[in-house]
C-alpha cells in the first residue's frame, strides 16, 4: 500500500514538472489590426498660370480674314492694316510694356525692358500654297544675318488646325515664330523677348 502511495506521488510531480517546462510550444499572441480610415485630400485651389492670358482683347485682321487674343493690358500697334490690300507683306505687333515709358536708345531700336515681350503677326499676301512650302521659305529667308534653326514642333490651334512652330537663334536672340496658313495667305506669329505668354496668344489664331 505504502509502494502504491509513493508511485502515484511521483507520476504526479512528473506531470506537473511536464506541465510547467518551457521548452513546450505555447499559442502565438494575436496582434490587433486596426483599420484607419483614409483621409480625402485637400482640394486644390487652381492658380493662374503663365498660360493664363486672363481678360483679353481681340486683334482683327479683316483683310486676311482672322483673329487672335491677347492680354488686355498690352498695346497694339496695327497702322499697317490701312495699307494690307496694297501690301506684299505687311506687319501689325503686340507690346507687354508702355512703350510711352521706355524708349529704347537710337543705336538699339531692337532693345526690349526686362521680362518684357513683343510678338510681331506677319501677313503674306503673295505666298506658297502649302504649309510645307511655307515653312521651307522662312527657313530659307535671306535676312543678312546668320541664324541657327534650334527646334521644329506641330501645334494644334484651338480651333483644330494644324500649324507649324520654329525656334531659332539669331542676331536678336531665341525668336519664337508659329507660320499657318489662313485663305491663302502665310501667317508669321513671332515671339521676342519673355516668351511665357507666346504660345497661349498664339494658339487662339482662328479664321473668321
Amino acid at each position: 500500500m505504502k509502494h502504491n502511495t509513493l508511485l502515484t506521488i511521483a507520476i504526479t510531480v512528473m506531470l506537473i514538472t511536464a506541465c510547467s517546462s518551457p521548452n513546450v510550444a505555447t499559442s502565438p499572441e494575436l496582434t490587433t489590426i486596426i483599420e484607419s480610415t483614409p483621409t480625402k485630400a485637400p482640394a486644390l485651389i487652381p492658380t493662374k498660370t503663365p498660360n493664363s492670358l486672363g481678360e483679353v482683347k481681340v486683334y482683327r485682321d479683316e483683310y486676311a480674314g482672322f483673329a487672335l487674343d491677347y492680354p488686355a493690358t498690352w498695346q497694339l500697334e496695327n497702322n499697317s492694316l490701312q495699307g494690307a490690300a496694297e501690301s506684299a507683306v505687311y506687319t501689325s505687333s503686340l507690346f507687354s510694356w508702355d512703350r510711352a515709358s521706355y524708349t529704347p536708345t537710337p543705336k538699339d531700336l531692337n532693345t526690349l525692358p526686362n521680362g518684357a515681350t513683343k510678338i510681331d503677326i506677319t501677313v503674306f499676301n503673295q505666298s506658297p500654297n502649302t504649309l510645307a512650302d511655307a515653312v521651307d521659305q522662312y527657313k530659307n529667308q535671306d535676312g543678312g544675318t546668320s541664324i541657327n534653326f534650334l527646334k521644329e514642333e506641330e501645334w494644334t490651334l484651338n480651333s483644330g488646325e494644324k500649324v507649324v512652330y520654329v525656334e531659332s537663334e539669331g542676331a536678336f536672340g531665341v525668336v519664337t515664330t508659329m507660320i499657318t496658313l489662313v485663305d491663302g495667305k502665310v501667317i508669321y506669329i513671332s515671339g521676342y523677348g519673355n516668351l511665357a505668354f507666346f504660345k497661349a496668344i498664339a494658339l487662339t489664331l482662328r479664321a473668321e
